[in-house]
């Protein structure tokens, strides 16, 4: 998942309001994560997903859940992808109080207040999709991005910039990537034979 550009400088984070995120962040400074670069100038947080080719058929969620954290002031992933059905379970590993606000289209709004080391909270997403905003109503800078997809064949992009989606039946599919802030890649059309792999390069650039 390549970037076209120089890679922008991310922005550093003013926690001082809050006396336990700023001891959290006294040795290294707490930075945006809303757009990064990594160093072999490829993109970390990037969905990449089949758009097309799975219409008409039906797949069970997964029964281990997908984790949300909140670790440093942080939520941990940035961004979250998930399948219609699954388990999303959501965790505050600070001693301080949290929230968890998400802001679906198409899904049930959820509004979360977690204390300091609370139990886990679980929720399912009953329809896909893609971009939700999660933030926190105590700490404002505290932001991620939730993707609820019909199917299993997605992956995010990490400290590398690649991705794969394994065990895609022979077939002809689309795939996109989107990214919060770059929005969505053209498609990339690919075929796939029996036992077939392939590898597929996206490029995404500021607006």
């Amino acid at each position: 998942m390549r970037f076209a550009g120089d890679a922008p400088e991310r922005k550093t984070i003013d926690v001082a309001a809050d006396p336990g995120c700023h001891e959290a962040h006294t040795r290294e400074p707490l930075l945006a994560e809303d757009l990064i670069v990594n160093a072999n100038g490829t993109l970390r947080n990037v969905l990449v997903h089949v758009s097309r080719g799975l219409e008409g058929k039906r797949f069970e969620p997964p029964t281990e859940a997908a984790v949300l954290d909140q670790i440093g002031c942080r939520y941990v992933p940035h961004v979250l992808a998930l399948q219609v059905g699954q388990t999303w379970r959501i965790r505050n590993s600070d001693a301080w109080l949290h929230n968890v606000h998400s802001m679906p289209r198409r899904n049930t709004q959820l509004n979360l207040a977690m204390p300091a080391r609370a139990n886990d909270a679980t929720s399912r997403f009953k329809n896909a999709e893609l971009g939700i905003a999660v933030k926190c109503d105590v700490h404002p800078w505290m932001s991620a991005v939730v993707h609820v997809l019909a199917h299993p064949y997605f992956a995010v992009t990490g400290d590398e910039g690649a991705f794969s989606i394994g065990n895609l039946p022979p077939g002809a599919y689309t795939l996109e990537a989107l990214h919060e802030k770059l929005g969505a890649s053209a498609a990339v059309d690919v075929r796939l034979g029996a036992r077939e792999t392939k590898e597929i390069d996206f490029t995404l650039a500021p607006k």
